[in-house]
């Protein structure tokens, strides 16, 4: 082949690498913005939360669950009682029965599941391996996807998995509207007091266990395609519930922040109780969102750095450098974009706290850079030469650098290098 066409396809291959490695900058562009809305977005929430929270706690009041008072109407209230149904929930395929707030069945598979790992090798190369094992999962793994063949799992669940509820959560005089009630899900396992196995299950070849209905030779040794099938329910229960009395149903409160507050517990919890775990899951909740956010940022500029290493192609022995160096600075450049959108959004929802601590933060910094300036020596200004007793002296005037740190630290400044005692050509010292 001729120089010209092996420099042509050279070309020709080169700019086909740096087109692929460019469709990577608007991805991650798009990811970083995405980062950026969630993370403005997250204060702003965490603020209304808080706010809402402080003013419900402001306004609540108590009463009691066994009469429904008009006066409080519109009001948030404090309201404990038990919360208990005479509904019978049934599962109709398994005629299982039983009197509770919440009946769910739960379907389950013993199938093959794979593994991704991330392995380096002697020379620091990464590569990926991947793992199987069994275990049991509620959906259908499909092995079809697997990397590597051999490995078989079923195409569908014989049942799927469901859940009951009752139509009424009373409470007292009350009734739990319908975003109060989704918060009742404490389950429990429910026990099978029948021995009786559906005629229509048995022909698929399950059998009733103390807990669930198993399909399968051996329980203990499961094998794959096994399916075991059970069954848990809410039973009636305690409950204190913070909510807007609305009639005689409590539903979420409205604040002036723009939020809503429809908290429930279980057990007898008292209202300050209440308030200081919903203040403190908003706080755990906003640090999450933000934790996420700045991860998403930096694999946001990670992604967008990536056309980086087309010059792989130039300089291979220098692959390994720029990967560090990608990976780098979109992590620093991530934290500092990340940290400038919580400060932004400090401004706009936090102003009073998020202003003086900018003013504060940027005369520390001003006085800082005035400290560094001010005692940084610049050198001598004048110079004084001196001959005693044959040795030559050199003694510089300090700048204001210098004179600022006293006569000790003049002594000891990096300017007065040049006054060690240098020797006279003409001056010999004795060894004696």
């Amino acid at each position: 082949m001729c120089p010209p066409c092996r420099m042509a396809n050279i070309i020709k291959a080169l700019m086909g690498r740096v087109l692929g490695h460019l469709v990577a900058i608007p991805v991650g562009i798009v990811l970083s913005l995405a980062a950026v809305i969630i993370l403005f977005s997250n204060e702003g929430r965490a603020v209304k939360t808080r706010r809402g929270l402080d003013e419900g706690a402001a306004v609540i009041v108590a009463i009691s669950s066994d009469r429904v008072d008009p006066s409080h109407a519109g009001r948030l209230v404090h309201v404990q009682g038990r919360v208990s149904t005479e509904e019978v929930l049934t599962d109709p395929v398994f005629e299982v029965s039983t009197s509770a707030l919440r009946l769910r069945r739960t379907v389950e598979m013993y199938q093959w599941n794979e593994r991704e790992e991330q392995r380096r090798n002697s020379s620091g190369e990464r590569s990926t391996h991947y793992e199987y094992d069994k275990k049991w999962s509620s959906r259908i793994i499909d092995a079809r996807k697997f990397h590597q063949p051999g490995y078989e799992n079923p195409k569908s669940m014989p049942y799927p998995s469901k859940e009951w509820a009752a139509q009424v959560f009373p409470l007292g005089a009350f009734r739990l509207g319908p975003v109060v009630r989704e918060k009742v899900t404490q389950f429990t396992p429910l026990a099978l007091t029948s021995t009786n196995v559906p005629a229509e299950v048995a022909r698929t070849g399950f059998g009733r266990l103390h807990y669930s209905f198993y399909r399968g030779t051996n329980q203990l040794a499961p094998q794959i395609g096994d399916v075991r099938v059970a069954f848990e329910n809410v039973e009636p229960q305690d409950v204190s519930v913070i909510a807007a009395q609305e009639g005689d149903t409590l539903q979420p409160y409205r604040t002036k922040a723009g939020g809503t507050i429809a908290l429930l517990s279980t057990g007898s919890v008292s209202a300050v109780e209440m308030f200081r775990d919903a203040h403190w899951w908003n706080n755990v909740k906003m640090w999450l969102i933000r934790i996420g956010g700045v991860l998403l940022m930096v694999f946001g500029f990670q992604v967008a750095l990536r056309p980086l290493i087309i010059l792989q192609s130039l300089a291979p022995a220098l692959l390994s450098w720029i990967s560090f160096a990608a990976g780098f600075l979109g992590f620093l450049f991530a934290i500092a974009a990340a940290l400038v959108v919580i400060s932004l959004a400090w401004v706009v929802y936090r102003p009073v706290i998020a202003i003086p601590l900018l003013i504060g933060g940027a005369i520390a910094g001003v006085a800082i850079l005035w400290q560094a300036a001010s005692n940084r020596c610049r050198g001598p200004i004048t110079t004084r030469r001196q001959t005693v007793s044959g040795v030559e002296q050199v003694r510089p005037a300090p700048r204001m650098g210098c004179r600022r740190r006293g006569i000790r630290a003049r002594n000891k400044c990096p300017c007065r290098e040049s006054t060690r005692q240098k020797p006279s050509p003409s001056f010999v010292p004795s060894p004696f």
